[in-house]
């Protein structure tokens, strides 16, 4: 468990580095995050603690709401998210970013 932590850990702070460490955005800003495990998983916890940190790190300028709705995408529909503007981050199996199309 701790190893996927730090490897959560690691992923979160790639993807949000460059934002947290932008200019102040002149209001709040939300980012809505999707991932294709159960809210019952293990490592859903861990996803909480990345947006309370974020939002206390930001002091609430930047907030991640963590599968709006409770709606799971599973496999390749949270790429798909991404695309359709449903989301702007994900984190999701690699497996899966076998079947996009980069041109």
């Amino acid at each position: 468990m701790k190893k996927d932590f730090g490897r959560l850990a690691v992923a979160a702070m790639m993807t949000l580095a460059p934002i947290v460490a932008a200019p102040a955005p002149a209001a709040a800003e939300e980012l809505r995050l999707v991932f294709d495990i159960p809210l019952n998983h293990p490592r859903v916890p861990y996803f909480t603690a990345m947006a309370d940190a974020v939002a206390k790190s930001t002091s609430g300028r930047l907030t991640l709401a963590t599968n709006p709705g409770g709606t799971i995408y599973p496999g390749f529909a949270s790429i798909e998210a991404l695309k359709d503007g449903k989301a702007e981050l994900t984190f999701v199996n690699a497996a899966n970013l076998e079947r996009v199309d980069f041109h």
